[in-house]
């Protein structure tokens, strides 16, 4: 007895539909991909106790690429003001930002960088967020863990008197 196979557009659509319930399924293919993306992310950031709006200071911060395979691409940090940890709207650009060069997989990359804030700023108590890839150049497995608030404040004042912020 011999088995004919009829490639019919019925087999054909069957097939089809397989093979993407296949890719979407956990652990297939396209859950596959998504974990070999870079996953760049801020670990670190350092500011000092207190600068003079309109002036400049010094950021550190370390950006880890946790993913599995490097990152590609060049790709930018920048830091915010904040007065809480949180990026949103509210928050003010500082002038100044960094370029992280292709970061292989586990990698990590630690720079200081001297930022400046508006003169219109207004004194008081703030957090830097560092945010790693904030043109979003990188394709990466988690798109949302890119920032990161500085663990302590900084205090902007208005002039310097005697070698400190005032």
């Amino acid at each position: 007895m011999t088995t004919r196979l009829i490639w019919g557009p019925k087999l054909l659509v069957a097939l089809a539909t397989v093979a993407l319930l296949a890719l979407a399924a956990p652990g297939g293919s396209a859950d596959a991909a998504r974990k070999k993306k870079p996953d760049l992310r801020v670990t670190a950031v350092t500011v000092p106790a207190e600068a003079v709006r309109g002036g400049g200071f010094d950021v550190t911060d370390t950006v880890k690429n946790a993913g599995r395979v490097k990152a590609k691409r060049s790709f930018s940090v920048t830091y915010l003001l904040s007065t809480d940890t949180k990026p949103d709207s509210a928050d003010d650009d500082l002038r100044g930002g960094r370029t992280i060069g292709k970061l292989g997989p586990k990698k990590s990359s630690t720079a200081t960088t001297n930022v400046l804030t508006a003169s219109v700023t207004p004194t008081g108590t703030y957090y830097v967020i560092a945010c790693a890839d904030s043109d979003d150049v990188i394709a990466e497995k988690h798109e949302g863990n890119n920032c990161t608030a500085s663990t302590t404040t900084i205090e902007l004042k208005t002039k310097v008197i005697g070698g400190g912020a005032r």
